[in-house]
């Protein structure tokens, strides 16, 4: 039971640590932010009040604020980042991110772990042909 305890203790604190390793509570953030919208490539916080155009604001989920980024450049990707990009496809266009969930923008859309096949046709293949 004490490890147990001990164990719960450490993930709390650890998924409270701000990105300088700072504590804070859960479910807040060092500046007042609560939530997020996507960019075009990443998520960025801000205050739940603010209104963007044509952006929809989401709750603030910090991991992914910090790990869910697209890839601009696919050419980058590699038979080693197997396990650690995901992508989907949009009216016939590859898309590639560095985290597992649902598209930013199309959430109807979910993202697929990337495969060699993937890799080899549609990353390799066209630079290939460049």
């Amino acid at each position: 039971m004490l490890a147990l305890l001990v164990s719960a203790t450490g993930i709390i604190i650890y998924q409270a640590k701000n990105n300088d390793g700072s504590i804070m509570p859960i479910g807040s953030s060092a500046d007042g932010k609560q939530c997020m919208y996507w960019t075009g490539d990443h998520y960025e916080a801000v205050p739940c009040s603010r209104k963007i155009d044509d952006v929809i604001v989401i709750a603030l989920d910090t991991v992914k604020l910090r790990r869910f980024k697209k890839i601009t450049r696919p050419d980058t990707i590699t038979e080693n980042d197997i396990g650690r990009v995901w992508y989907t496809r949009i009216n016939k266009q590859l898309e590639f991110y560095t985290a597992y969930d649902n598209h930013p923008t199309q959430p109807q859309f979910r993202l697929k772990p990337i495969t060699g096949y993937i890799i080899d046709k549609y990353i390799q293949h066209r630079q290939s042909t460049e």
